[in-house]
């Protein structure tokens, strides 16, 4: 009831619906955001939230640790490294061992999806020059694996010291099932049809402003959104703030 009598909310939504690219995002956040409202009104006089409050299970899941593995291949110092972290993880190793790198993985993942591929290796590994690992041969590839709820992304990058592809060869596939690929040569293919994508955009982004809506773009998508690293913290600072 309360979502059916709020006029000013389907007036946002029908604005935003077909509107450009993105507008189901933007319908969904719109929704997001009047959820959010519902649990600010309802907090002091609500004891059961859960039962209660409009779409909490979907815009308001238990706080939880995502679980993921990351297969790094042929960057820096690792040559085939396998990150499946639990909530809490400690890495140790040597000086040069990788653990930088490792956690740079991650850091680039996020800012590819969000900048683009080379925008991203420019920021968190300072350009091409030194990237892929001394001991691979001149064919191999550096590759980047994300698996996560039964979906796998997979972007692998042809990298010379100092040069990098325009196009990157990237896959999402949810259970096996090949959602979308992309090569220099045959373009990005989702589902079987050809789509336009930028050169410097990935194409799990080219989907997601596009307003696709397939539950391993929208998983993979979240997870990369959400990701944070952070490096030489001021724990004085942290603790304080």
């Amino acid at each position: 009831p309360l979502l059916e009598r709020d006029k000013q909310l389907w007036i946002e939504c029908r604005r935003y619906w077909g509107a450009a690219n993105g507008f189901k995002q933007q319908v969904h956040d719109s929704l997001r955001r009047w959820s959010e409202r519902q649990v600010l009104k309802a907090h002091m006089a609500v004891e059961d939230k859960t039962g209660n409050i409009p779409f909490w299970s979907a815009m308001a899941p238990p706080v939880s640790a995502p679980r993921f593995v990351l297969h790094v291949k042929n960057i820096r110092t690792l040559r085939h490294a396998v990150f499946d972290p639990e909530p809490v993880s400690l890495l140790i190793g040597a000086n040069g061992a990788g653990k930088t790198t490792l956690l740079h993985a991650l850091k680039l993942l996020r800012l590819a999806y969000e900048r683009g591929v080379r925008e991203a290796i420019r920021m968190v590994m300072g350009g091409t020059y030194g990237l892929k690992n001394w001991l691979s041969k001149p064919d191999d590839t550096i590759e980047l694996r994300l698996t996560l709820g039964g979906s796998e992304w997979v972007l692998q990058l042809p990298a010379q010291d100092g040069s990098l592809e325009r196009i990157q060869h990237e896959t999402l596939t949810h259970h096996g099932q090949l959602i979308f690929k992309r090569d220099p040569i045959q373009g990005l293919e989702y589902l079987g049809t050809p789509v336009t994508a930028k050169d410097e955009t990935t194409a799990l982004k080219t989907l997601v402003d596009r307003g696709e809506i397939h539950p391993a773009i929208q998983l993979v998508s979240d997870l990369l959104q959400r990701m944070a690293v952070f490096e030489e913290p001021d724990l004085f600072s942290l603790r304080m703030q």
